[in-house]
């Protein structure tokens, strides 16, 4: 039930779009593993897409992927560094909580709010965190995706308000590929 509840709650096309790859790629497993991600499946969108794959021994998410749209955002490509490499002091904390808190789970993230590019620009983004196993039970990583626009004030709903001004939801995942 967990997963129709985060998809009817997704509202841009491109969030919905690799949601339901994401679903589709389960093929009955509670999650897809990284291999089971088509490419060419979300092309419209990996300019928007990034993933990371947690790294037990090292205690840490290790980048795996990061569209160019993603690294204008955050200032730096990603791929090959830990999530502490990638973000500003105080701000890879609470990264590096929510892809835990999705791994963990294994929960789905939804959120939206404030953004702010490396350049100062700010505006208002929309973000979906999903998360992957290689065995499809227990998660090692995880997919975004980041839809954002620039001069936008955030919209503000009923959800809970983090520090960054984020609204941000999370549905656990108790089902196999509905």
């Amino acid at each position: 039930m967990s997963y129709r509840q985060f998809r009817a709650s997704l509202q841009k096309p491109a969030l919905i779009a690799v949601a339901e790859h994401w679903n589709a790629a389960r093929r009955g497993r509670l999650m897809p593993a990284w291999r089971d991600i088509d490419p060419q499946a979300i092309k419209k969108y990996l300019s928007i897409v990034w993933a990371w794959r947690w790294d037990a021994g090292l205690a840490t998410f290790i980048g795996r992927l990061a569209g160019e749209d993603n690294i204008a955002i955050i200032g730096t490509n990603t791929h090959g560094k830990k999530v502490e490499e990638c973000f500003p002091p105080g701000a890879y904390e609470l990264v590096k909580a929510r892809l835990m808190r999705v791994i963990e789970g294994p929960e789905l993230m939804r959120s939206g709010g404030r953004i702010r590019l490396i350049s100062g620009r700010e505006g208002h983004g929309d973000r979906i965190i999903l998360p992957l196993a290689e065995d499809g039970a227990h998660a090692d990583g995880i997919i975004g995706v980041t839809v954002y626009k620039l001069g936008v004030r955030p919209r503000m709903g009923d959800a809970s308000i983090d520090p960054f001004h984020e609204a941000v939801d999370f549905f656990p995942l108790g089902d196999a590929a509905a």
